[in-house]
């Protein structure tokens, strides 16, 4: 078993399928010699769109798989990159963000605005059922966007970009809302995203203006808040000892939602890449530049996993790339 430790993991989500992309999607990057090993995680089919939620759950990694048809999480060992086996969701709809409390794994249905619990046997997802919805909201469509959850004081709080205006597009309407009491933690936000909760730190961004917010929980339920302009489109976020590391996305130029052109004025689209911002003078710098790989990242984390045993870059031979990941969950 080779040189156990924690790496930082990269999911790269809304990859190209008409090339290999849709293959390399998921990622150990090092922060130091600025390298990235791909990690090959069941992402072979021609709907698959990449990677976006990622959690840890009894030594596994579960990560979910985008699909224009068919949506999946995979378990994997991080031991050794095996991938133990595949859930095909059958209720959830455009799965985002995936999370753990205690010992149990939640999903983020954005397509149905919906939150669901995940029935795990031999620390391997065998069902799924929905243990909360946002009120007033279609269960086949994406209403709101619900896109991530977290446990703070074993309170449920979910981020959503809220009900769309007059126009058909999410403005201003976006929160970070506590589904126990009905209270919001922060409301009238744009695009929120990826928040994180650990030591009294509530991390989030706010994607669609390029900023993060760092609240301290001054008690059971308040936040002194500060904000942290980055730029570009952050999202993932990974909450260390003394700082942050953010993953940071191409602004996009169409909207995924409606097909739109969008921020046709702006020209500084950003970069797709990891920053750092510390944690005692709030100062920002970049990490590494992965734009290269794709335009998006969806997640950020640390796993004690063995090194990818394949240090490679996406080729031309997408067909025999995707025949080793399919062969490989045989073995």
């Amino acid at each position: 078993m080779e040189n156990l430790q924690e790496r930082l993991l990269v999911s790269f989500p809304n990859q190209k399928r008409s090339g290999v992309q849709r293959i390399f999607c998921f990622a150990n990057v090092d922060e130091n010699k600025k390298l990235i090993r791909w990690i090959r995680c069941g992402a072979t089919k021609r709907a698959d769109l990449g990677v976006s939620g990622c959690v840890v759950l009894d030594d596994i990694l579960h990560i979910v798989i985008q699909s224009k048809k068919k949506p999946k999480i995979v378990s994997i060992d991080p031991n050794n990159w095996r991938i133990l086996g595949t859930y095909f969701l059958k209720r959830a709809k455009d799965p985002h963000c995936l999370v753990t409390h205690q010992g149990k794994l939640f999903l983020a249905s954005t397509g149905n605005n919906s939150v669901y619990s995940l029935s795990i046997d031999n620390n391997l997802i065998v069902g799924e059922e929905e243990v909360w919805h946002f009120p007033d909201t279609s269960f086949d469509q994406d209403d709101v966007h619900l896109n991530g959850l977290i446990f703070i004081n074993d309170q449920m709080i979910i981020s959503a970009f809220g009900r769309r205006n007059k126009e058909g597009n999410w403005s201003k309407g976006g929160v970070l809302l506590n589904v126990v009491t009905g209270v919001p933690i922060r409301d009238h936000l744009e695009h929120p995203h990826s928040a994180q909760f650990l030591n009294g730190l509530l991390v989030f961004a706010e994607s669609n203006i390029g900023m993060i917010h760092l609240g301290k929980l001054k008690n059971k339920e308040d936040f002194d808040f500060l904000t942290i302009k980055i730029g570009g489109y952050p999202r993932g976020i990974l909450i260390r000892k003394d700082h942050l590391i953010i993953g940071q996305s191409k602004i996009r130029q169409i909207s995924k939602s409606t097909g739109i052109a969008i921020n046709v004025e702006n020209e500084d689209l950003g970069s797709c890449g990891l920053v750092a911002i510390d944690l005692k003078d709030h100062t920002f710098s970049k990490i590494i530049n992965l734009s290269t790989h794709g335009p998006e990242i969806y997640s950020v984390l640390d796993v004690k996993c063995c090194l990818p045993s394949i240090e490679h870059s996406p080729s031309s031979f997408a067909f025999f790339e995707a025949a080793k990941t399919f062969f490989q969950r045989l073995i």
